[in-house]
């Protein structure tokens, strides 16, 4: 299983093989519909942020959009080349973020499905986008050592290095605050970057093998990430970012 997503009020939890369940009980709440008569999974699965609709990045070119009471399939948003890798829905609800096997970032009128953006092509794999807690940019961590934060109003791209020799940064997500990210990196370190300057500003070292997954407290000041070693660490952030000090 590729992906699994709480939903916005806690309730339910949706995964990457199409299921809905109750997050209390773990019992079936509702299947979405197949797409396909073969066996279909999902590679990335995200709630909207009013909690009626699920996006899913699945291995088709398509990503995917479903009512999440009953499983409907209401509409395919197609334009990728490759199998889709990664999906994230705006704030707001209106806009979604797509990165597929194609090497492309995608944005997308939630709505409609019609094209906003396109990135121009990597040269290596765009992994799984997420937008800031403002709205205002999309982060796209890469295989290129890199990670891409696109300002969706003008399309502008600031790109993030640290300068080590990482294979790839294949998950980002945002501090609450929108102005720290973190990452993962090469072997077993963990990143965390200034927003306004785009700096690295501390490397996280601890686990015994690669990181692949990190995700800040609602407050920003823990982060957990989790190691292919089979743990999870949870890292105290106040401190290591100046905008990451506790209340």
């Amino acid at each position: 299983m590729f992906s699994i997503a709480w939903s916005p009020d806690g309730r339910s939890i949706a995964d990457g093989v199409l299921n809905v369940r109750d997050a209390g009980s773990g019992d079936l709440v509702v299947r979405l519909e197949s797409p396909v008569d073969d066996v279909f999974y999902a590679h990335d699965v995200a709630w909207s942020p009013d909690g009626r609709c699920l996006a899913i990045a699945g291995h088709d070119t398509a990503v995917r959009l479903y009512e999440a009471r009953t499983g409907r399939h209401l509409r395919a948003v197609v334009g990728h080349e490759g199998p889709a890798w990664g999906v994230s829905w705006s704030p707001d609800g209106r806009r979604l973020a797509s990165t597929a096997e194609d090497l492309s970032l995608r944005v997308w009128n939630a709505a409609s499905g019609q094209p906003l953006f396109v990135s121009p092509q990597h040269t290596l794999g765009v992994c799984r986008a997420r937008w800031s807690p403002s709205g205002r940019t999309v982060a796209a961590p890469s295989e290129e050592m890199t990670i891409r934060v696109w300002d969706v109003s003008t399309y502008e791209c600031v790109t993030f290095s640290s300068g080590d020799a990482s294979p790839e940064h294949c998950y980002a997500c945002w501090a609450p605050d929108g102005r720290t990210l973190a990452s993962d990196g090469p072997g077993s370190l963990v990143y965390l970057w200034d927003v306004d300057t785009s700096r690295c500003i501390a490397r996280l070292q601890g686990h015994a093998e690669r990181a692949w997954w990190v995700a800040f407290s609602p407050d920003g000041t823990l982060l957990a990430s989790a190691s292919q070693d089979g743990t999870v660490h949870l890292w105290d952030t106040t401190g290591l970012a100046p905008h990451l000090e506790g209340p």
